[in-house]
């Protein structure tokens, strides 16, 4: 037997098409024998007003509070100071590298001064001068000079003396006190001058840090202060060690001296360093986070819940540390706050708190 296997397939999509077209209809009409009409879909308004706005809370508690200024400043040794030059001349000698510690009075460079005033004659001048004081003393003693001979005598060999340490200081750069060399300005064979400078000590152990604050500012720092600077991301604590009482008659402004100790040297003298300064600290009052003070003009306020309820409340802030604001009225202590969701809420609304 055969068949004819088109006129078969012709057969058959006439008997299907009309079946198709009949479950698609009925799929679009949403029609179905064993299904009812589909639930309508909430929206988030509905759920809301069903199990409340989700917020986060926070009981209002009493804490410490530190209210602190921004600052910045350059780093110095506690004491420190550039040697400048006080002849003309060339060096001669360099005695010391960067990074040594030295005492008080060493030479820490040689000048070859230009003129004739050098230490050779100073130091001449000053031996004629005490052999001749040591002279009119043993004559003195018995009664064979003046009073006024005396004098003159001594003011003789003090001017020599002076001049010797002049010359002394000027010629071999003697350091006026023990601390670390942290620049030299100058090498062998270099030619200076009267202002020339040449090498910069410092004591390191402590960094001074002086920054610059208004007259309308100035009076929020006082001596002892809680002071932090801030280096490769760490903190170091220090204090205020020294407040003027005047200032700059031309700009108004107050330079302010914060001391670190920095006996570790992570500290070096010209860094630009950021300071926060404590300028008050409070203790016992209540604080809430930023997030839970709406500032609308000048007022302020909050949400706190009361059986599952929102309640707008006027709030009085008064300092700010941070992300804290100080609360002086309008929340208790132990009062639920909204710290989170607040911008959705209205008064009377149903909240839902989730952690």
């Amino acid at each position: 037997m055969k068949f004819n296997l088109s006129a078969s397939y012709g057969a058959m999509r006439r008997a299907v098409t009309p079946a198709i077209i009949a479950c698609s209809l009925a799929a679009m009409c949403g029609c179905s024998s064993d299904k009812g009409p589909r639930a309508k879909e909430e929206s988030i308004n509905d759920i809301q007003k069903r199990e409340g706005v989700p917020v986060r809370v926070a009981g209002a508690a009493k804490s410490s509070l530190s209210v602190f200024e921004i600052a910045g400043g350059t780093a110095e040794g506690y004491f420190q100071t550039t040697l400048t030059s006080g002849m003309p001349g060339t060096i001669t000698a360099v005695n010391v590298k960067i990074g040594d510690y030295v005492r008080t009075d060493s030479s820490l460079m040689r000048i070859d001064p230009n003129t004739p005033q050098n230490y050779t004659i100073a130091k001449q001048q000053y031996d004629n001068a005490a052999k001749s004081r040591e002279r009119i003393k043993s004559l003195a003693a018995e009664g064979a000079v003046s009073q006024q001979i005396i004098d003159d005598v001594d003011v003789g060999y003090n001017a020599a003396l002076e001049g010797l340490n002049i010359v002394r200081k000027n010629q071999f750069v003697m350091a006026p006190f023990g601390g670390t060399v942290v620049n030299i300005f100058q090498t062998v064979n270099s030619a200076v001058y009267p202002g020339t400078e040449l090498v910069t000590i410092a004591d390191i152990k402590k960094i001074k840090i002086t920054f610059t604050v208004s007259d309308l500012a100035v009076n929020k720092y006082a001596r002892g202060q809680k002071v932090w600077a801030f280096v490769d991301g760490d903190s170091i604590e220090g204090r205020i060690d020294r407040v003027p009482l005047a200032g700059d008659r031309g700009t108004h402004t107050f330079d302010i001296d914060a001391l670190f100790d920095n006996s570790d040297h992570r500290i070096k003298p010209g860094m630009y360093l950021k300071l926060r300064v404590v300028v008050e600290e409070k203790n016992d009052v209540i604080t809430l986070p930023i997030e839970a003070i709406i500032i609308e003009g000048d007022r302020q306020s909050a949400f706190v819940v009361n059986n599952g309820l929102a309640k707008k409340i006027p709030v009085t802030v008064g300092a700010r540390s941070g992300d804290l604001y100080e609360v002086t009225d309008g929340i208790t202590e132990g009062e639920q706050v909204v710290v989170s969701g607040a911008s959705l809420l209205a008064d009377g609304l149903k909240v839902k708190v989730v952690r």
